[in-house]
């Protein structure tokens, strides 16, 4: 028996974007654009016009308090929705560019796990989506769905060695998360085929191998989530 495939609700579809602070002088943007096939004058001063507001003449980051604090107990969150596809930006590291892959968001085949997410394309080992969320303490941090952020070198963007503990990247809130917070733990670690990369302080999850379409993604949560949430027990 076919299964029914859910339709594309266009109307809440995004565009991901990666989750980055570009540094490009406005020449180069119109040479880019120019490249697209975008050459009306008119075009572009709408688009500066547009971008007037964000322009920022420091090199200063500036980090900005999250206005809705997160429910740091909720180990589960009500979703607006039984079924849907999205389409995820990924970054192919084979190609040296970024693709956008089709997922499924439904109903985990891990009982109790609630929502899962599952490949309807194929995804090539060692593609990588961000793992996004907000920047929040400890204390203000829903750790069910928080990775920590550890010390980082600067120049490089490469994780110390003394991985000192900074903050927590929280994808608890649907608003300011995406569909990596759907997925879920595996039940063996065999069943894992995702993996964590810190860059910066981004997170990435990345395939650990080839993922055929119709598999669900399972990325490991480490012992004390599989033992309080998925009752695991002895050796994994």
């Amino acid at each position: 028996m076919a299964t029914k495939t859910p339709k594309l609700i266009d109307d809440e579809e995004t565009i991901e974007a990666p989750e980055a602070c570009y540094s490009i002088k406005a020449d180069k943007l119109v040479a880019l654009m120019q490249e697209c096939g975008i050459t009306k004058r008119s075009t572009y001063l709408k688009l500066f016009n547009l971008l007037q507001p964000y322009e920022d003449w420091s090199v200063l980051n500036k980090p900005r308090k999250p206005a809705v604090e997160t429910n740091v107990h909720a180990h589960t969150a009500k979703v607006p929705f039984d079924e849907k596809i999205v389409r995820a930006l990924f970054f192919i590291p084979s190609l040296d560019k970024y693709k956008y892959i089709r997922l499924r968001l439904a109903p985990s085949a891990i009982k109790a796990a609630g929502t899962g997410v599952y490949a309807m394309d194929p995804i090539p080992e060692g593609a990588k989506g961000v793992y996004k969320g907000v920047s929040r303490r400890e204390q203000h941090a829903n750790l069910y769905y928080a990775w920590t952020v550890k010390s980082f070198d600067p120049e490089t963007g490469e994780t110390d060695d003394d991985d000192i503990p900074q903050y927590y990247v929280d994808a608890f809130d649907l608003k300011t998360s995406n569909w990596t917070r759907f997925v879920n733990c595996g039940m063996t670690k065999a069943d894992n085929n995702m993996d964590t990369d810190q860059v910066f302080d981004k997170f990435f999850y990345v395939a650990t191998r080839d993922i055929e379409a119709g598999e669900e993604l399972f990325i490991d949560y480490g012992p004390d989530y599989r033992k309080c949430n998925l009752g695991l027990k002895g050796k994994y």
